[in-house]
Formats: structure tokens, C-alpha cells, sequence
């Protein structure tokens, strides 16, 4: 055992994560969604969080992205007829069409909190969030609107032992030596029906043996009415029915599946009417309508137990409408109460960023984060700078007073400007522009 290797692990999980003004990053957490068919697959997240208060309530939000961890599996009983994949099956080989089904939702992620004292790090307080709504696996953020809880609902004691007192949470709150050590999601759920339904589809042999079937009862209706050989034919069926036996992977039963459909199609033409005898030609095509509509009738009921598989569709697109309605009401109310309060930027007192506070209070209402904050406006929007970078570019200079121009390089500074609102969401794009300098007053003599 490399022990190099799960002292870098749990160095990446257990680095503390400083909380600026509350805010936090959880990178490299595993969790595992479990499906409405009781199949599961593992994924990857990270967590970026905030705590706050408003007005003397408590703030909390979390978002998530996610991805599937390098050869992840869907894991669960009878995904395929196949030996070798009936407990487990690769994602990496689904169609990607049908990997774009897979979602997550209904995630609740607990964060655990601890805060530093003299003698090093100290058990603070977990808070369990709802990570709203997930983004496609992948490198984009999901969507989520703060939520206000109780006081006593706010966070819990290490190990799940309860929430703390209101004037517990309070103080767990006002601690500015507050750290982010670790995140793991408790609960998450995951569209998978499309896969499973794809998976059950391609591996499941039954319809093909009842199209056997069909098709040796089709062939002795021939025999009866016709009396014709059919000798080969029926072998060519025989070997397929023995190459459907023998298939072992999606590969080899979509093989059969390609050749029984071309000699269905062959038999389903039937015979020839000089072939037949005049007086038993109503009954052969009786027989064989009989016939053809019991292998119909047969596959149908398998296919509806593959539709079943859409029931968990259904369940996602109803949670999707119920949190949407959800995080629009909450993300409004928070609007409601942030416009009645009069933020005006403060900077930190041994620092150089700014932030929003409201009047007459001392917590921060937007976190200091920027280089430089402007006045909220009558829409509710304030320009400020996130950051700054320095480019090499030409200048032009010179024309003053009848004099050349000419193009110097020079290294100028380019600020990042954002407007936002009053929750510190950005509003609109950035747009990157050098600081404005007044030119000095220049007096031109003039010649006489």
C-alpha cells in the first residue's frame, strides 16, 4: 500500500478552505445518486458555499458540478441478459446521446465546519444545503437561490447529533476563524430510465426468441398449406437461433437481430399464390395473420415493460417545475427585502477589497470581493472592478499643439468592471477597460 498516495488524498480533502467573509470551495468530493430502480452511479463534485446573515436571519447557499469519475459504472440487479454486465455496465459505453439523459437532483450536501484556536484546529458545526439545481456533468455551475432557515435549523453538531440552540448557531456564525474541511453529499438522485431502458433494449433476448418462435410457426403453416421444402430455411433459422444462444455481449446479439429481421421480412411476404392450393388459400392467410399478430402481441408487452422506464423521466420533470417555482419564490423574496435596504460600499478595515453594507449595521451584506465598488442606482445595480490585469499595448501620443503623432508601447492597466445587484449577483457581461487619466492643460504659443 502506497501510503504516499492516501496521505495526498486526504490532504486534498482535509486542506482548509478559507472562508472569506463566509464563502468556501470543497473540490474532489465523491458521492453516489441512486436512481428510482434502485440503480446507483457514483459521481464527482465540487462545492462552492456561503453563509451569511441578512438582517439578523441566516443566510445559506450551495452550488455544485459534477462529473463521473474515470471508469464509473452503473450498479444495480439484472441490467442486462449478460453475464459479464448484469450487476454493472460501463457509462463511458452508452451512446452519448443517451449519457446526455443522466441528471442529478434532489442533492443535499453536508459541509463540515471547524474554526482555529490556540491549540489548532477545533469540531465547529456541520450545515447540510440543498444544491438546488445540477448542471450537466461537466465544468458549468448549477443554479441555486439562497435560503433563509430557523435560527434552530441552521447548522448541527459534528456527528449528527442534533441542531444547535439559536444562540449557538449565532456564535457558530460570528467566527471569523471560520474553515470549510470537508463535503460529502448525504442524499442524490439520478435520472438513469433512458439508460436502463437502452441497456434492457439492446441485452434482452426475448423478443428475438419469440421471433423464432413465430417464424418456425409461420414456416409449418407453409408446410401445411403449401407443401412446399422448407428445409433450408429452417436451418438458416436453426443457426440463428443457436448464434442467439451463444451471444454474449450487445456486439453479437445485435448481429442476430440484423439477419432474423432480413429473413422475417423474406417470410413475412409469404408464399407465392401458385404455390398454394386454391380451396386452403383463406386459411393460410388466416394462419399466418394469427401468426404475425402473436409475435406482435408478445414483443408489444415486452416493449411495455421498457416503457415502465420513463416513469423516473416523469418523477425528474416534476422535481425540475417544483424547484424552479421553488428557488424563483425564494430568490424573489430576497430581492423584495434586499431592495429596502440602503447598501452603500465599505471597504475592510485591514484590507484593500470592498463589499456592501447595509446603514446602520455592521454585517456585510455582499461580501468584500472587489478591487473597487460604486453606489447602487435607482435599478438596484452598482459597477464594480473583480479584478485587474496588465497588457502591453500601442498608445498613441503626441498632436498637441500642431506637433506629430506617434505610437508608443506601453504597459497599461485593464480593470474588469460588472455590474451587480444587491446579493452580489452579476448582472449582464464584463467588460475590461483601462483607467481614464485627464490630460494636463497645455498653452500653445502663439506665433506671430
Amino acid at each position: 500500500m502506497d501510503f504516499r498516495k492516501i496521505a495526498a488524498v486526504l490532504i486534498v480533502l482535509l486542506v482548509a478552505t478559507p472562508a472569506l467573509a463566509f464563502e468556501g470551495l470543497q473540490k474532489n468530493n465523491k458521492g453516489t445518486a441512486i436512481s428510482l430502480y434502485d440503480a446507483t452511479v457514483p459521481f464527482e463534485f465540487d462545492a462552492k458555499w456561503r453563509l451569511s446573515t441578512l438582517m439578523n436571519e441566516p443566510v445559506k447557499n450551495l452550488v455544485i458540478r459534477w462529473e463521473f469519475p474515470f471508469g464509473a459504472e452503473i450498479v444495480g440487479e439484472n441490467l442486462t441478459s449478460f453475464e459479464n454486465y448484469k450487476t454493472s455496465f460501463p457509462i463511458q459505453d452508452l451512446p452519448k446521446s443517451i449519457q446526455d439523459t443522466i441528471r442529478l437532483y434532489d442533492v443535499k450536501v453536508k459541509v463540515g465546519f471547524s474554526q482555529f484556536s490556540g491549540q489548532g484546529r477545533l469540531s465547529s458545526a456541520d450545515v447540510i444545503f440543498d444544491a438546488g439545481i445540477p448542471s450537466k456533468p461537466g465544468k458549468k455551475w448549477g443554479f441555486n437561490a439562497s435560503g433563509s432557515p430557523a435560527w434552530e435549523k441552521f447548522a448541527m453538531r459534528p456527528g449528527n447529533n442534533g441542531f444547535l440552540s439559536m444562540k449557538d448557531a449565532q456564535s457558530f456564525l460570528k467566527n471569523k476563524k471560520l474553515y470549510s474541511v470537508w463535503a460529502h453529499n448525504v442524499s442524490a438522485k439520478v435520472t438513469l430510465g433512458e439508460a436502463l431502458r437502452w441497456l434492457r433494449k439492446k441485452s434482452d433476448k426475448a423478443p428475438l426468441e419469440y421471433m423464432l418462435k413465430g417464424a418456425r410457426k409461420h414456416l409449418s403453416v407453409i408446410k401445411k398449406y403449401a407443401g412446399l421444402p422448407i428445409e433450408d430455411i429452417k436451418l438458416e433459422f436453426e443457426i440463428l437461433e443457436n448464434q442467439l444462444d451463444r451471444a454474449s455481449n450487445m456486439d453479437a446479439l445485435d448481429h442476430v437481430r440484423e439477419k432474423l429481421i432480413v429473413s422475417l421480412e423474406n417470410l413475412k411476404e409469404g408464399v407465392p399464390d401458385r404455390y398454394l392450393v386454391p380451396t386452403l388459400k383463406k386459411e393460410y392467410e388466416a394462419e399466418k395473420l394469427e401468426t404475425a399478430q402473436w409475435v406482435d402481441t408478445q414483443v408489444a408487452q415486452l416493449n411495455k415493460s421498457i416503457k415502465n422506464f420513463k416513469k423516473d423521466n416523469k418523477k425528474y420533470t416534476h422535481w425540475l417545475d417544483r424547484k424552479n417555482v421553488e428557488l424563483a419564490n425564494a430568490s424573489d423574496q430576497r430581492k423584495a427585502r434586499l431592495s429596502k435596504l440602503n447598501l452603500a460600499p465599505e471597504q475592510q478595515t485591514n484590507g484593500k477589497l470592498w463589499g456592501y453594507k447595509a446603514k446602520g449595521h455592521d454585517e456585510w451584506v455582499v461580501a468584500p470581493r472587489y478591487l473597487s465598488a460604486g453606489r447602487f442606482n435607482s435599478a438596484d445595480l452598482a459597477n464594480v472592478i473583480l479584478t485587474s490585469e496588465k497588457r502591453y499595448v500601442n498608445v498613441k501620443k503626441g498632436g498637441r499643439c500642431g506637433s506629430k503623432t506617434y505610437w508608443e508601447k506601453m504597459n497599461v492597466t485593464y480593470y474588469k468592471h460588472v455590474n451587480i445587484d444587491k446579493s452580489g449577483n452579476q448582472v449582464g457581461d464584463a467588460n475590461w477597460r483601462s483607467a481614464r487619466t485627464r490630460s494636463s492643460l497645455v498653452l500653445c504659443s502663439k506665433r506671430s
